[in-house]
């Protein structure tokens, strides 16, 4: 019996892949994304609503879903939550995306944010 994950990778895969890339486009040239909604995105890139829509879920999904974090249930030092929240906030203005990034980072490394501060200071002498 086919898992979740691969019929998550089975559709996000081939045509998938060039559609998301379609909307990821008309968002990228868009001054305001927060004034799109997945019709507007349809008639921007050619697709159908049903598509959009299809493709922003597998997006979702995927986002949420899969990383290094997914299916563990770890504890994080809070000091390094919070080192990782300031910075994966300057690439988004989404709390949750944010933590997920943090949760990633710091299943794989527990001290990640530590690290990164380390090599950045190092990087400025």
């Amino acid at each position: 019996m086919e898992t979740l994950n691969e019929k998550l990778e089975r559709y996000i895969t081939g045509s998938s892949k060039n559609i998301q890339q379609r909307i990821v486009d008309v968002l990228q040239r868009t001054s305001n994304p927060f004034d799109l909604d997945a019709t507007t995105i349809a008639k921007k890139s050619g697709l159908s609503v049903d598509e959009v829509n299809k493709q922003l879920f597998a997006i979702i999904i995927d986002l949420f879903c899969f990383g290094k974090s997914a299916g563990k249930k770890t504890s994080f030092d809070s000091k390094q939550v919070s080192k990782g929240m300031k910075v994966e906030m300057e690439h988004t203005r989404n709390p949750l995306i944010a933590m997920k990034i943090v949760m990633d980072h710091l299943s794989e490394f527990s001290t990640y944010y530590t690290a990164l501060e380390k090599m950045e200071s190092e990087q400025k002498k």
